[in-house]
């Protein structure tokens, strides 16, 4: 505990399970710090990766959401996935691109993003670069 007795909390991981724990501790009375996994390669996150050079936007999306004063609407608005031309594409993602392309960089857009949801703590992703996660395998395959 500080000095004003408020806990403190780090949640490092990423996926569901992180955004579901950060949306039970946001009404808890505490400095909340949320490290994000930016690796994922599926889905929109894949795209987004693949088109932008940016790191993997869902699950800092999911958890900024987790923590954000906003509104359901916004907050349901930026889960929307597109049905039609886009397939699977996540509107809240594509805003990171967005922010990211604007800005410059990608640090500058989680700033921005987590300024306009008004989030309650600070969320961080793991990394500010584009890395991808490689095993090798005994054989020498990598994947």
């Amino acid at each position: 505990m500080t000095a004003n007795n408020k806990l403190k909390l780090v949640c490092i991981g990423g996926g569901t399970g992180q955004a579901l724990l950060l949306s039970e501790l946001k009404n808890r009375d505490a400095d909340i710090t949320a490290i994000v996994t930016v690796l994922d390669s599926g889905r929109s996150s894949g795209i987004i990766r693949n088109e932008f050079g940016m790191p993997a936007p869902g699950d800092m999306r999911n958890c900024m959401l987790a923590l954000s004063d906003g509104s359901e609407w916004l907050k349901t608005l930026l889960q929307y996935r597109f049905e039609k031309y886009i397939p699977g594409m996540n509107l809240g993602n594509l805003m990171f691109a967005a922010a990211a392309e604007r800005n410059g960089d990608f640090e500058s857009a989680v700033s921005e993003i987590s300024e306009f949801l008004n989030i309650k703590g600070k969320v961080y992703p793991s990394t500010f670069s584009n890395i991808h996660l490689i095993a090798e395998l005994e054989s020498g395959e990598r994947i």
